[in-house]
């Protein structure tokens, strides 16, 4: 049985524990209930157009979360609202003219599994997989665009010399150790930028063992493949534009 199978069973059995209970309602406090809308936005009450569309459930749950206000799972609502499926962080909303929320079991039961698996996803999301880290970021937190750090990942998960960790991915790994040789920053200081939730020193062993560890691979695994020239044609050699293309190549 997969993980997959065992959250639907989970879900099941939660649902029906839930049913038994004689009055199957979950009345909540501090959240407020977005009245059902057929022909309007349920952030800003336009008439909805050709391009609205029907709220994303981790949209949803942003806005259960970031604004105490909770949707149906059929609303629609404009288009413009939304960050790709996540909800606009900049959206504002306010809740003092809704009711507080009543809930079914099984809404309730949903919610709860959503929240669930959203946490999981987060704690196990690599920084390389964030939507919130674009490319010009990596390259300024690293000196490597995404594609580079991928190339790297690809070498290391190859290898199968390491393996994911309870505190960090490889992915995570490999970012922090580039993010140590660009900052200089001290072994402890780079594992507060990754919330390591240990003391001082620990965070600087973990952080150590890391960086080691991605060191040991790329040197034995990728470096190889990208010593000299007898990887790059001359065009792309070109391109790079850097001092040694102009020594070896002559580049005015």
């Amino acid at each position: 049985m997969d993980q997959k199978d065992i959250d639907e069973q989970n879900v099941s059995m939660f649902k029906n524990s839930l049913s038994v209970v004689s009055n199957p309602i979950v009345r909540t406090k501090k959240c407020f209930q977005v009245p059902m809308q057929v022909n309007f936005c349920c952030f800003c009450q336009v008439h909805l157009s050709n391009s609205s569309v029907v709220i994303p459930s981790v949209a949803r749950l942003d806005l259960f979360v970031e604004h105490d206000a909770y949707v149906h799972p059929q609303q629609k609502g404009c288009f413009h609202h939304l960050k790709g499926t996540r909800l606009d962080p900049d959206i504002i909303t306010d809740t003092s003219q809704y009711e507080p929320a009543i809930l079914t079991s099984e809404e309730a039961a949903d919610l709860l599994f959503q929240l669930k698996n959203e946490i999981k996803s987060k704690r196990n999301r690599s920084l390389l997989d964030n939507p919130l880290m674009d490319n010009e970021d990596l390259k300024t937190w690293t000196g490597w665009e995404k594609s580079n750090l991928l190339a790297m990942q690809r070498t290391v998960l190859d290898s199968k010399a390491m393996r994911d960790s309870q505190h960090r991915t490889i992915s995570d790994a490999l970012i922090m150790f580039w993010v140590k040789l660009k900052t200089n920053l001290a072994y402890g200081q780079t594992g507060t930028l990754f919330n390591y939730d240990l003391s001082a020193e620990d965070r600087g062993k973990r952080v150590a063992e890391s960086c080691d560890a991605i060191m040991d691979v790329l040197r034995k695994y990728f470096v190889p493949n990208y010593l000299g020239f007898s990887h790059l044609t001359e065009r792309q050699a070109f391109a790079h534009d850097t001092t040694y293309s102009k020594i070896f190549l002559e580049m005015e």
